[in-house]
């Protein structure tokens, strides 16, 4: 059940409740060559502010690799501005073209970044080898960035909580219990660890931006 990450993403929009998925946009490389103005209009129509561009292949998320880091992302592009678009794009499939022999399939995805994050990160419902008492969860609350986490480049992006799944309703943290809420219902829906990227806004509502088999 567990696609390019844009397909995932689209596919989780109406069978989840407690994450909400950013506003997105996608397309293959074909389309953007034939019809890159369409597509540039359909971005500056969708979205009003900040926007991330992110990888969406074939060839990450599968059952035998994750190829975390393998693109390029290109985070905080004005949705307005038609060179940036262009610019951000081209980086992404230039990053394509150094691993992938075929890349007009590939799909590149566009979402809306989201703003005013208190805590972001990524938690693991298990491994791969059938190890699945606990959460994992590695998360960033300070810098209000949404990549500390998955970059691993900074002095706040090394938090960690385990949670001992047969323990969990003794949690007392609300933000935590909120995140295993959500990711439950995610974990049941495809029945494999997984490994979860999200994020919680000031407003405690949360966002899911990839979930990918570990």
């Amino acid at each position: 059940m567990l696609e390019t990450k844009g397909n995932t993403l689209k596919t989780l929009e109406n069978k989840i409740e407690l994450f909400l998925t950013p506003k997105s946009v996608i397309f293959n490389i074909s389309q953007w060559i034939n019809h890159k103005q369409n597509i540039i209009n359909t971005i500056k129509t969708k979205f009003k502010k900040k926007i991330i561009f992110r990888s969406s292949t074939t060839f990450e998320d599968t059952n035998k690799q994750s190829a975390a880091g393998a693109f390029d992302s290109v985070l905080n592009i004005n949705a307005k501005n038609d060179q940036e678009i262009i610019k951000s794009i081209n980086k992404v499939i230039k990053s394509y073209k150094k691993k992938i022999k075929k890349i007009s399939e590939q799909q590149i995805l566009v979402q809306e970044m989201i703003q005013n994050i208190k805590m972001s990160g990524v938690i693991f419902t298990g491994n791969n080898l059938g190890y699945k008492n606990y959460y994992t969860i590695n998360y960033d609350d300070v810098t209000g960035r949404t990549d500390t986490v998955t970059s691993g480049n900074t002095a706040y992006s090394n938090k960690t909580l385990y949670i001992y799944k047969d323990k969990k309703k003794f949690l007392r943290s609300p933000r935590f219990k909120e995140l295993i809420s959500a990711t439950k219902e995610v974990e049941n829906y495809f029945n494999t660890p997984l490994d979860i990227e999200f994020c919680m806004t000031k407003k405690n509502q949360l966002y899911l931006f990839q979930v990918r088999p570990i």
